[in-house]
């Protein structure tokens, strides 16, 4: 970077002021596509031309907008002017107490830390936008040339008849330059190239193949570009969009200009030919050619192919494009990002002016020569340090043996305050010696303890899953049964309307054979020779017999249904059986869910009942004198066959009395560990 900075034109000021333009044009471009996104909304029904004119009219407005905000990032970024003067470095250092509280009162925000890495990376933004700004440059430089060559490379001269009707189309669209018409068996599609000398290139065996009303019809639209000066504009937004590729609303702008552009080319052609049916074809006809041009520069006829169909559906409904769902989300996001980055400046730009009236107010209050009051420098320290709470600090008292000894340790938040070893109290300056041991005892007490409420935590995890997956099979299984119930009546239904609508046909189809039948006697009656008599026989027995197997399908057909109805029942039945069976399931993992929390709430109790029963026996042993108070009871065992207190085991009638009172005839054995558990 200090290579960068020593060139002139890239001074320190230069390279920051353009790093903000940069940033600046994003919002600006926003508000450049907000007001483009109105253009397309609210002139569906106008002219190609007046939307062309408000967008390019737009786009210049947005590149001044650019312009301005540079010139004042450069005069705002200007380094001072020599001539002030120095102050001396003890005056310096007696400042410095005055405007450090200061920032550190007003502390940075995320617009302020957004400005800081601006600031601080300037030069690598501005480094890598001219990077980026080469190489599109260079992508422009070999479109240039593609466009050179595409002049003066495999192309052919159209023939006499062509040169003299693009001489004559010119005149009439008022165009005082000289066009020349070639063929070029590298473009695909009828392009313009050039500004100063125009030229325009046809594919190769085009003008042949197509008829010459929609040659001319594609004649009048690429003269259009050149009366337009289209190359020109091209050329100057190519040149925008590498300067601004990292700006998606103005590559959008630019993507509507030229679609407008061509719609302005189209109606010129429309209204010069007076016949839409030729420039459609002709449009439709290069809807398969493939675009081949060498450079985007060029002005082409055709573009891409969903294109040319919005331009035949524009030129036969004469409705402009809109706006589709995905612009219209991405102006949304494009407005609430910009208001946020306007308003978090604007809000960072004013915190800078209150800081620097702070700033300029302390330092005219307190003289140069004088060190800042005390009160001022202690702005610092006004908010006290705080700890959070924390659940698995250890308070109380706790019992333990580790290698064959006995620990009592009395902590006090996390700390040792007491240590006995084996009932021996150990001094205070001593008790440091123990570290390894108690540091032992208070991660493993630390450890049940956290372990005792991670399982409690589990065990009122698992009843709450398990009702809601109690709940959910409920819902479920009654979804499911009211859309199988719903299922099978829309079964019903049908083939009650399917029986009902055979037996309507069978009864039309048996009146019908009935008057054909009566038909038939009559004629028979009528008739007085002996072979009509014969036929007439003969078509009775046939009718007789249609009418036989008619009956025998109705009768079959009665069967069917029959047979289809007592499946239906026999599967309603199972379904039952299986719903009755989910029920049944479901009150049993009910039954199993009560049965559980009868089960938890009964070790509560007795976990409890366990708890005042130790409390009880440690204050008989209290009143016995076996022990003075409950922080001397290490252990005890107490059996039908003896009671031992803190290892000693005590008279007969001591433990007579505590076993009448506590295990007689339970067969029970009752201990008390280090940990405080009655067994």
């Amino acid at each position: 970077m200090p290579l960068l900075f020593s060139i002139p034109v890239f001074r320190e000021d230069i390279i920051r002021a353009l790093s903000w333009t940069l940033i600046h044009s994003l919002w600006q471009g926003m508000l450049l596509a907000m007001f483009a996104a109105c253009v397309v909304f609210f002139t569906k029904k106008a002219a190609p031309a007046l939307r062309y004119n408000l967008l390019t009219g737009a786009l210049l407005i947005f590149i001044t907008g650019v312009l301005a905000t540079f010139s004042s990032q450069v005069i705002s970024n200007a380094p001072i002017v020599p001539g002030v003067p120095e102050i001396p470095a003890s005056t310096m250092i007696s400042l410095q107490p005055v405007i450090t509280p200061l920032v550190a009162e007003n502390k940075l925000s995320i617009a302020d830390k957004a400005v800081e890495y601006f600031n601080a990376n300037a030069a690598w933004i501005v480094l890598t936008w001219l990077f980026i700004i080469l190489l599109r440059c260079a992508r422009l430089t070999a479109g240039l040339y593609g466009v050179y060559q595409l002049k003066r490379r495999q192309t052919i001269s159209p023939g006499e008849y062509w040169n003299n009707r693009i001489t004559e189309l010119s005149r009439q669209l008022q165009i005082n330059k000289r066009v020349t018409l070639l063929q070029s068996g590298m473009s695909g599609l009828p392009a313009v190239i050039g500004y100063f000398k125009p030229v325009i290139l046809f594919p190769a065996g085009m003008l042949a193949s197509l008829p010459t009303d929609e040659v001319e019809a594609i004649l009048v639209h690429e003269l259009a570009h050149i009366r337009r000066k289209d190359f020109l504009v091209n050329l100057v937004q190519h040149i925008v969009e590498i300067i601004f590729f990292f700006n998606p609303a103005v590559r959008w702008v630019s993507c509507l200009i030229k679609s407008e552009r061509e719609n302005c080319c189209d109606d010129i052609a429309v209204s010069h030919t007076d016949n839409k049916r030729n420039y459609i074809n002709a449009l439709i006809a290069f809807q398969g050619f493939e675009l081949q041009l060498a450079s985007p520069l060029t002005n082409a006829f055709g573009g891409e192919k969903n294109h040319l169909m919005n331009r035949v559906k524009r030129i036969i409904y004469k409705n402009n494009k809109t706006l589709n769902n995905m612009e219209k989300k991405f102006l949304a996001a494009g407005m609430i990002i910009t208001s946020i980055f306007i308003f978090a400046f604007s809000s960072n730009n004013l915190r800078h002016t209150t800081l620097e009236t702070n700033t300029t107010l302390q330092n005219k209050d307190i003289p140069l020569t004088e060190k800042a009051p005390a009160d001022l420098v202690a702005m610092n320290d006004t908010v006290p340090d705080r700890d959070l709470e924390r659940k698995d600090v250890l308070n109380g008292t706790i019992n333990s043996s580790l290698n064959g000894r006995k620990y009592k340790i009395v902590t006090k938040n996390d700390q040792v305050s007491e240590l006995y070893v084996n009932g021996k109290k150990i001094p205070a300056e001593k008790i440091a010696g123990y570290k390894s041991v108690t540091d032992k005892i208070l991660l493993q007490a630390k450890v049940d303890m956290v372990q005792s409420g991670k399982d409690q935590e589990e065990s009122r995890a698992d009843l709450a899953e398990s009702e809601k997956d109690r709940m959910r099979a409920k819902l479920e299984m009654e979804k499911e049964q009211a859309e199988m119930a719903v299922e099978m009546e829309q079964q019903r239904k049908e083939m009650a309307e399917e029986m009902e609508q055979s037996k309507k046909e069978m009864e039309v189809q048996k009146k019908v054979m009935d008057r054909d039948m009566e038909q038939a006697k009559k004629e028979q009656e009528m008739l007085t020779t002996k072979e009509s008599k014969i036929e007439m026989e003969q078509a009775k027995l046939e009718m007789e017999q249609a009418k036989k197997n008619m009956d025998r399908d109705m009768e079959q057909a009665k069967k069917e249904m029959e047979r289809v109805k007592i499946e239906m029942e026999r599967d309603m039945k199972q379904a039952k059986i299986e719903m009755e069976q989910v029920k049944k399931d479901l009150a049993r993992s009910k039954s199993e869910m009560v049965q559980s929390r009868k089960e938890m709430e009964q070790s509560r109790r007795d976990m409890e009942e366990s708890k005042k029963m130790q409390e009880n026996v440690i204050a008989d042993f209290i009143k016995e004198n076996l022990i003075k108070d409950k922080k001397e009871l290490f252990s005890y065992k107490l059996s039908n066959e003896e009671l031992i207190v803190n290892g000693v085991k005590q008279p007969d009638a001591i433990h007579q009395r505590f076993k009448d009172k506590y295990v007689s005839g339970n067969n029970r054995t009752m201990q008390y560990n280090n940990s405080g558990e009655v067994k």
